[in-house]
């Protein structure tokens, strides 16, 4: 990932939005004495976080299903199978 400095990224601005847009590559962009910010396509940042939340939800289930039925066994496919048929799935839309 290219990374600008503040100026280069306000100097070169349209070029380098450009160049997110096309090559659906992020740029970083260095703030002084802020840090560093990202900018990436919006649809990649929505592809992004509807990962991060379908994760969150997996996790949930995880830990509800360790609550209420203890820890699964990784190798108990076919228990873990029986456990994720009765789950419903809208939480993955």
């Amino acid at each position: 990932m290219k990374t600008y400095t503040y100026a280069e990224f306000g100097a070169n601005l349209d070029d380098i939005l450009n160049r997110v847009e096309d090559d659906r590559e992020p740029v970083a962009v260095h703030l002084p004495g802020q840090g560093d910010v990202v900018i990436i396509r919006l649809d990649d940042y929505t592809a992004l976080r509807r990962n991060v939340e379908r994760n969150q939800a997996a996790q949930r289930d995880l830990e509800i299903l360790a609550a209420t039925e203890g820890t699964p066994d990784p190798d108990d496919l076919d228990g873990l199978a029986r456990w994720g048929s009765r789950q419903p799935l809208d939480h993955l839309d």
